[in-house]
C-alpha cells in the first residue's frame, strides 16, 4: 500500500486488501523492529561486499566472509536478503568433457576402483587435463595430484591437448617425487592410452591404471583450478589471452625477486661455479650460475658473452648479494678463472680458487632442474624478457629448495612461500 499510495487512494486499496485503514496508517507510525533494523544493517554489509566481489560472490561465500569477519547470522538469512535485494553470484558454467577414447586403444586395468584412498604418499596418482578460455582460444591444464595429500605434484600447460602435455605433467611428478612404485590412474582418454605415455610409464616403474571415461578424481581439482582462475580474472574485467600472461611476468617478477632476496636464507661460503646454455633468438647465451655445497642456489646472471668480464660480472654480483665466499670451485674454464682473478685484484683477502671438475657435478646436475623448464619454451625471443624469465624460474627453484627464512623450520608448502612474497 505504501508503494502505490501515490496511484491509489488509501481507502480503495484498503478494502480490496480488507484491511483497515486505522491499521495501516498505525503500521505505518510505528518504528522498525529490532530485526528490520539489523537486517537493513546486515544488508549494507553484504551490498558491500558483493559490490567488492564484482559481482561474483553469492550467498555462501558472503556468509563465509562475514563469518570471518566476527558476523555470525544464518546462510540462509543471507540468502532471502540478498534475494530481496536483487544480489546474486555469479554461477560457473558447465563445461566441455575432453575426454576422447581411442577406437581399438588397450586400456589399463582399472587398479584403484573407485576407492581414492591411500596410506601414504606417492602411492596413488591421479590425473586429469581441462581447460581456461582466454581471448586467444582455449589453454589447457594437465595435472597430476596425489591421493593421499591432495596436492598437485605436476602439471602443465600449453594450447593443444597432445599426448606431449600429460607426458610434461608427468615428468614434473616425477622429478619432484622420485616415487619407487605408484599407480597412477586416469580416465580413457587417447593421450593416456597412447604407446608413448605407456612406455613412459614403464620405464619410469609406474604403474598405469585407467577408470572410467572422465571419471578421475582429478578432473574436479582441474576443474576447480580452472573455475577460481576465469571467477577470478572475471572479477577483474580482465580478458586473459597469453600475451596478457606474458606481461604480467615480465611486470611482476622483477618485484617478487627484490621481494625474496630480502627473505633469502644465507647460503654456504663454499660456492660451486658453472655455466650452462640458454638460446635466445636463434643463438645461445650463458647463464651463469652457484650454489654452496648443499646445493643452495647462490645466485644467476644471463650474460650475451662467456669471457672474462661477464664471469667477473656475476661474481660482483653475487658477492654484493651473499657476501664473499671462502673458496670458489670452477671447472677448466680459462675465462672464469681470468674473471676470479679479476675480482681477486681489489680484495685485501683473496678468495681461494679451486679447479676440480668433479667438485662441479652438484652444480650441473642443479642446471637440470632449469634446462627442464627451459627445455619445452624452444628457446627465447628477446634477451631483456629471458633475463626476467629466468629469474622467474630460478626463484620458484629456491623455493622449493627452502631457501626463503624459516621455511626449513616452518615448512610451508611451496604456495604458501610464494604467496607471502606477493602479500
Amino acid at each position: 500500500m505504501r508503494a502505490n499510495r501515490a496511484r491509489w487512494p488509501i481507502a480503495t486499496m484498503a478494502r480490496l486488501l480488507r484491511v483497515s485503514t486505522s491499521g495501516y496508517y498505525g503500521w505505518l507510525a510505528r518504528e522498525p523492529s529490532a530485526h528490520a533494523c539489523s537486517d537493513a544493517q546486515l544488508l549494507g554489509r553484504i551490498r558491500t561486499l558483493h559490490a567488492s566481489s564484482r559481482g561474483t560472490y553469492g550467498a555462501p561465500r558472503i556468509h563465509a566472509q562475514l563469518a570471518r569477519e566476527g558476523v555470525h547470522v544464518g546462510r540462509k538469512r543471507v540468502a532471502r536478503l540478498m534475494h530481496l535485494a536483487g544480489l546474486c553470484g555469479a554461477s560457473r558454467r558447465r563445461w566441455k568433457l575432453t575426454t576422447h577414447q581411442r577406437a581399438g586403444a588397450r586400456r589399463a586395468p582399472d587398479l584403484v576402483r573407485r576407492h581414492f584412498s591411500a596410506a601414504a604418499p606417492n602411492v596413488l596418482w591421479v590425473a586429469d587435463a581441462t581447460y581456461i578460455p582466454t581471448g586467444e582460444g582455449f589453454l589447457y591444464l594437465a595435472v597430476v595430484l596425489d591421493v593421499f595429500s591432495r596436492r598437485i605434484v605436476g602439471w602443465a600447460m600449453s594450447n593443444h591437448l597432445y599426448t606431449e602435455l600429460m607426458l610434461r605433467a608427468l615428468d614434473m611428478a616425477l622429478s619432484q617425487r622420485r616415487p619407487v612404485s605408484v599407480i597412477h590412474h586416469s580416465d580413457q582418454g587417447c593421450q593416456y592410452a597412447s604407446i608413448a605415455f605407456g612406455r613412459r610409464c614403464r620405464e619410469a616403474g609406474v604403474q598405469p591404471s585407467m577408470g572410467t571415461a572422465g571419471g578421475s578424481v582429478a578432473i574436479a581439482e582441474a576443474g576447480m583450478l580452472r573455475d577460481l582462475l576465469e571467477e577470478m580474472m572475471a572479477e577483474r574485467g580482465i580478458a586473459v589471452d597469453h600475451s596478457t600472461v606474458h606481461r604480467w611476468s615480465i611486470k611482476l617478477l622483477p618485484v617478487l625477486e627484490k621481494a625474496f632476496r630480502r627473505c633469502k636464507r644465507p647460503v654456504g661460503k663454499s660456492w660451486r661455479m658453472d655455466e650452462t646454455y640458454v638460446k635466445v633468438r636463434g643463438t645461445w647465451k650463458y647463464l651463469y650460475r652457484a650454489v654452496d655445497k648443499a646445493g643452495n642456489t647462490v645466485d644467476f646472471l644471463l650474460r650475451a658473452k662467456r669471457d672474462k668480464q661477464a664471469a667477473r660480472r656475476y661474481f660482483e654480483k653475487a658477492i654484493d648479494q651473499n657476501g664473499a665466499p671462502e673458496t670458489v670451485t670452477i671447472d677448466r674454464s680459462g675465462a672464469n678463472l681470468a674473471g676470479l682473478h679479476a675480482v681477486n685484484t681489489e680484495r685485501e683477502t683473496p678468495i681461494k680458487i679451486r679447479q676440480a671438475k668433479y667438485l662441479n657435478n652438484i652444480v650441473e646436475q642443479d642446471h637440470r632442474a632449469i634446462k627442464r623448464r627451459t627445455r619445452p619454451m624452444l628457446g627465447f625471443h628477446d634477451f631483456r624478457c629471458a633475463r626476467i624469465l629466468l629469474s622467474g624460474i630460478e626463484l620458484m627453484h629456491m623455493i622449493a629448495k627452502g631457501q626463503m627464512k624459516d621455511a626449513r623450520k616452518l615448512k610451508p608448502s611451496a604456495a604458501r612461500q610464494f604467496y607471502s612474497l606477493a602479500m
